[in-house]
């Protein structure tokens, strides 16, 4: 059962990692990045020196366990809604960070519904700790409403624009995707083995959001930001349905100076699989 006073206190201290070379190029490669050699400029990102770091990575990146496990709460039934970054300056291989999480809201949507709490994730530079990243993702606690909290508060979706996407990108997943995906620390069988996926009602096994989130960083990141990765200074989108490895996807895009609006979408099944996303850039 969830405990509000026990969520609400949930944090890791900060603790060093080590961003390594390895786990950057994985991290791109899992993103789509490196598959045509003759562009350079993308396949610096798995093979640079020195190495270009796609800054969605600040989303998968910890030093230790997650504050959800203070929750109180079945992990099983927490769904990942929504992940935000802002990026304060890019992220580097070869250097080590101090990362601390906490948990900074817990929502109420009413008896018999979820609640919605928000895990903040600090990133700093380990000599002289100045700002890198600041993560904030959205847990849906399925079926822990009716605790007595707020209902007000909840981060807003961004609203896309209300006109045709001035951009639309192919994103070709790839059959074995998830398994790199998950050499970054994420092994839940969902995502591996089909008698697992097929228990909580898909046919096979599926990506990984963080995963569908990282291809949409490396494509708007090649076609809007020149494979700049200093030029991200925000990137937000909502998980709204899965992707199996392998599908192709179409990323819509809406550009408005500096902001880009964008979504994902999966045109086999006709569903939209990221939705109300934002990336700022720098010029």
């Amino acid at each position: 059962m969830l405990s509000p006073e026990r969520a609400l206190t949930a944090a890791t201290p900060a603790t060093t990692l080590t961003l390594s070379r390895q786990t950057a190029a994985t991290y791109a490669l899992a993103a789509g990045a490196a598959r045509d050699a003759e562009n350079v400029a993308d396949v610096r990102l798995a093979a640079g020196n020195p190495l270009p770091v796609l800054p969605a990575l600040a989303s998968v990146l910890m030093a230790g366990p997650s504050p959800l496990f203070d929750l109180g709460v079945d992990l099983r039934k927490i769904l990942h809604g929504e992940q935000r970054l802002v990026l304060h300056r890019p992220l580097e291989a070869d250097r080590d960070y101090l990362i601390s999480e906490r948990v900074t809201g817990l929502f109420d949507k009413g008896a018999g519904k979820d609640a919605i709490a928000l895990i903040e994730k600090s990133i700093v530079e380990r000599n002289g700790e100045a700002p890198v990243c600041t993560a904030l993702s959205t847990a849906i606690l399925r079926g822990e409403g009716g605790f007595g909290g707020t209902r007000e508060g909840a981060p807003e979706p961004h609203a896309l624009p209300d006109r045709a996407p001035d951009v639309v990108l192919e994103c070709q997943t790839r059959p074995e995707q998830a398994a790199l995906f998950s050499l970054l620390g994420d092994t839940n069988p969902l995502h591996l083995d089909i008698e697992a996926a097929r228990r909580v009602g898909f046919d096979r096994p599926i990506l990984h959001g963080l995963c569908t989130y990282a291809v949409a960083c490396h494509a708007l990141l090649g076609a809007l930001l020149d494979h700049d990765p200093a030029r991200l200074t925000a990137f937000d989108a909502r998980f709204a349905a899965p992707v199996y490895p392998g599908d192709l996807l179409l990323l819509d895009a809406w550009i408005d100076g500096d902001a880009i609006s964008f979504r994902m979408r999966c045109p086999e099944r006709d569903s939209i699989v990221l939705n109300n996303g934002r990336l700022l850039r720098a010029q």
